[in-house]
């Protein structure tokens, strides 16, 4: 059970690394084509009400950045398709200027989880080739930043619903979507928590064998102190002895 429990924990937290680093990546990549006002933001661009014939308020549309076949026109970076169709129906549950802080909050968040995956995944790689340190950032410590940074990634969860719900623009089916996220967070989180325990058990349980002295040398040491107390009063009572016949003659 703990050999499974182990694996698990080092399979989650590889995809939470993978993830991590997608939505890092791509959102950075996002925000940076917004403000240079590229056509592969995933941001919806808002129709503009303008006077057309007859003097009459009529919208006008946006550019789209699809072509027919439901594909991104110009990729940044390859995969980024993938992340558009993941983002861009969430960019519907905001205004934009909330989408804005909202993606500044994933970036975030997927950094420091991004940091505190790779920081486990290296450390746990060292310990399992024998190198052990006592250094307080070694194994197993940085699973507990890993769950630290999951509770990061439910909070954000819980202002993106807060958000979209402020809005208006999410519905209780997306709500639902999201809210399943956030079990399969905490889901990854108890795992890791589990693990963390049995680690930081085994590396206490390793310290105590280090400081404690096996019974046979205690039995040496004390024999050896005896020895040496015998020899010494020995030594004490022949001085004695001839002090003794010294003041006789």
């Amino acid at each position: 059970m703990g050999f499974l429990r182990k694996y698990c924990c080092l399979g989650l937290i590889c995809l939470l690394f993978v993830k991590s680093c997608f939505f890092s990546v791509y959102t950075l990549c996002d925000v940076m084509g917004e403000v240079h006002h590229q056509n592969y933001s995933t941001r919806l661009e808002l129709e503009e009400l303008v006077v057309g014939d007859n003097d009459s308020l009529v919208y006008s549309s946006k550019k789209t950045i699809l072509d027919t076949n439901k594909t991104v026109q110009h990729q940044p970076l390859p995969g980024y398709q993938l992340y558009w169709t993941i983002m861009h129906p969430v960019s519907g549950w905001y205004e934009p200027p909330t989408y804005q802080m909202v993606k500044l909050i994933i970036i975030t968040v997927s950094l420091l989880n991004l940091s505190a995956s790779f920081l486990a995944l290296f450390c746990h790689m060292l310990y399992s080739c024998g190198n052990t340190s006592s250094f307080w950032l070694c194994h197993p410590t940085p699973l507990l930043l890993v769950e630290g940074g999951l509770t990061l990634a439910l909070a954000q969860t819980v202002i993106m619903i807060f958000l979209g719900r402020q809005s208006g623009l999410m519905d209780t089916q997306q709500m639902m979507m999201v809210g399943l996220y956030m079990i399969m967070l905490m889901t990854v989180s108890w795992v890791v928590g589990e693990h963390y325990q049995a680690e930081q058990k085994i590396y206490e349980e390793s310290l105590i064998e280090y400081e404690t002295v096996p019974d046979d040398e205690n039995d040496e040491v004390y024999d050896n102190i005896a020895h040496e107390n015998d020899v010494t009063e020995e030594f004490v009572g022949n001085r004695v002895a001839e002090e003794n016949m010294d003041r006789h003659r």
